[in-house]
């Protein structure tokens, strides 16, 4: 009697599965067919497929390269006019760098000369008109060597660059 039960038990337990993966598959056929009066209309179109011939291909593409092409080599060319213009435009800032920074170190020693001058003649005696025409003196000396370092750091890049 044992084993009758277990047999009806394991029969109880297909069916059961059985049933199980029918209600799936209806569940599965009902949302695929929810979409059924579109598929009905998609069908009785005629034309689903345009084939196009090779040659029709073939010459789309040759004319469409043909009209790009050109509007592209444009571009590349502007954009290595631009390109050659800011690295000539990067060079001349680097190089004014360059002469900015020489012209603050020539600037900074020459103060620093001038400093210490300036102490070892501050016993300088004269009336304050004249201490007045000397201080603008020393300023347009000053400008003056100034103006001439550019010059002259001018002129060595340019020998550098000639070379």
């Amino acid at each position: 009697m044992y084993s009758h039960q277990s047999t009806l038990n394991s029969c109880n337990n297909s069916l059961t599965t059985s049933v199980n993966l029918l209600n799936n598959s209806i569940n599965s056929l009902d949302l695929i067919s929810e979409d059924f009066q579109r598929l009905t209309s998609i069908l009785d179109q005629k034309r689903i497929f345009t084939l196009i011939p090779e040659y029709d291909i073939i010459t789309t593409k040759s004319s469409l390269s043909f009209e790009i092409e050109p509007k592209i080599s444009k571009i590349v060319e502007i954009i290595n006019n631009k390109l050659s213009k800011l690295e000539r435009k990067n060079l001349n800032l680097i190089s004014k760098i360059q002469l900015n920074s020489v012209r603050i170190d020539n600037f900074q020693n020459e103060n620093n000369k001038i400093n210490l001058q300036d102490l070892e003649q501050d016993n300088i005696q004269g009336s304050e008109e004249d201490l007045i025409k000397l201080r603008q003196l020393k300023l347009k000396k000053d400008r003056l060597k100034y103006k001439l370092s550019g010059i002259n750091l001018q002129n060595k890049k340019s020998r550098l660059l000639g070379k």
